[in-house]
């Protein structure tokens, strides 16, 4: 982030849209200031700063006097974001340059994270109000009803601790995601106990979506595509036997007989 950014850049920085950093700008929530003989606004490092620690949910915002920064250092602080949280996680230095390398941005949208992590958008809220996901949190005003509903922004650093304390450790978001245990059970014409030991043993590899309270999640356990792939590759005719339906209704690899080769599965994962 620079010392001062336009709307777009700022947009881009906290995983707005324009027009949202617009309307945060006009209601004050979010200080800026327009161009002499302009309507383009300017955003200074410090203000974006000072919005996050104020709508901050659970993110290592440890700043006293936030106006006391210069707009460099405050800059400087929320380009390391990501970084810092992941060393505080216990990330190694290879771990962190693969996150930062890999493009994500520094905050998802819940929709985002839900699709990734195989969960209904409503359970992912439910973990980010309590803690288990991090970020921060806008309050959007509609002016046709003068209610407020609250929008929830991920910070991206936040997954990968959120799969690493729920049982997989990762430093990598391959776009394939996660299946249920309902789901491979379906694929692999298996009953759904069978699924559950196998992920249990270790055979399947993923993470256990965390209870919240006396609440029961049911199917809890979500399988890594990558681990279910290698593990049918692993079983003598396993993934050949599984439906072109179902490979491409779950986004699985059209591998043949003549192709499951690490190279091959090694390109889809990643």
């Amino acid at each position: 982030m620079e010392e001062f950014n336009t709307t777009g850049e700022v947009a881009r920085y906290l995983g707005l849209a324009t027009r949202s950093v617009t309307g945060l700008a006009d209601s004050g929530k979010l200080r800026s200031h327009c161009l002499p003989g302009s309507n383009h606004r300017r955003i200074q490092a410090k203000a974006v700063l000072e919005f996050l620690i104020k709508q901050n949910k659970g993110m290592p915002l440890n700043v006293d006097s936030p106006r006391a920064y210069s707009n460099q250092d405050a800059a400087d602080f929320l380009e390391s974001l990501v970084k810092r949280d992941l060393i505080g996680l216990g990330f190694n230095e290879t771990e962190v340059e693969q996150v930062l390398g890999a493009g994500l941005g520094n905050f998802l949208t819940t929709g985002d994270v839900s699709t990734y992590l195989r969960i209904c958008p409503h359970t992912t809220g439910v973990q980010f109000d309590h803690g288990n996901l991090r970020g921060y949190v806008i309050p959007t005003t509609h002016a046709d009803t003068k209610t407020e509903r609250s929008e929830r922004r991920v910070l991206v650093s936040s997954i990968f601790g959120f799969l690493n304390e729920n049982g997989y450790r990762t430093s990598t978001l391959p776009a394939n995601g996660f299946l249920t245990a309902g789901e491979v059970a379906e694929i692999l014409s298996f009953a759904p106990r069978t699924v559950t030991k196998r992920f249990d043993r270790g055979e399947l590899r993923g993470y256990r979506i965390p209870s919240i309270g006396n609440s029961s999640q049911g199917d809890d356990r979500r399988i890594s595509k990558t681990s279910f792939v290698e593990y049918a590759l692993r079983s003598p005719g396993m993934y050949e036997s599984i439906s072109p339906r179902d490979l491409e209704k779950y986004n699985l690899p059209l591998l043949g007989k003549s192709q499951t080769t690490d190279a091959t599965a090694a390109a889809w994962f990643f």
